[in-house]
Formats: structure tokens, C-alpha cells, sequence
């Protein structure tokens, strides 16, 4: 239904995570320890970039760290997110569903013919 903005009929993606804490934190008795994470995303062009089944796709990277609270996200970003989004300065407090992807968000703005 999508031929100009998908690679195919099966998405073929690839996610690796790393994480890493120190061994002494790990056989402690906290519930929570200090941690440090690599993710790495291989994935198909997203939908909106109308790439079709050209070759290539795209590849993310990411690394970051366990924050102790909410005070230790620099403050810019706090700005931002209370004046855009404010929703998201706090954790959810129950588990929803379904997820919304770039792809089911691209396929409400672009319903099939």
C-alpha cells in the first residue's frame, strides 16, 4: 500500500544494547544501581523520507547514563520539555498501549487509498 515509503513488505531492523555497571554495585543489596548503556539501531528509511526500496537505510547510535532524578536533566532541556511537553517531566504512572512508531504515526497522517 506503500510502495514510495516503505523498503518492503517485512521490516528487517536490528537493535543492539549495552549496559554497564560495576560489579560491586551489582552484587549489593540496592535495587537500583549507577549505570552507563549503548544502543545501536540498523533500521529500513523511515516512511516520511519517501526512499522506497532503495538501497541503504539508516543506522543510530546511541550512548547515555542512569540519572539519579529528573534535577540532574540539564536544565535546558527542562526548559524545553515544560514549555512543549510537559507530560514527559515525570515517569507514566501505569503502562499503556498500543506504542506509537514513526511508522504507525506516518500511516495516521497518510491513511491507504
Amino acid at each position: 500500500q506503500y510502495p514510495v515509503h516503505s523498503a518492503g513488505d517485512t521490516y528487517k531492523a536490528l537493535e543492539l544494547f549495552q549496559f554497564f555497571a560495576d560489579r560491586a554495585d551489582l552484587d549489593g543489596p540496592a535495587p537500583s544501581v549507577p549505570a552507563t548503556m549503548s544502543w545501536t539501531r540498523m533500521s529500513p528509511w523511515l516512511p516520511w523520507m519517501a526512499r522506497g526500496q532503495r538501497p541503504g537505510g539508516l543506522t543510530y547510535h546511541c550512548r547515555g547514563r542512569k540519572l539519579g532524578s529528573y534535577a540532574e536533566v540539564p536544565e535546558r532541556t527542562r526548559a524545553y520539555i515544560a514549555d512543549h511537553h510537559p507530560v514527559f517531566a515525570m515517569a507514566p504512572e501505569k503502562w499503556s498501549e498500543p506504542n506509537e512508531t514513526s511508522w504507525t504515526y506516518f500511516r495516521k497522517l497518510h491513511p491507504p487509498q
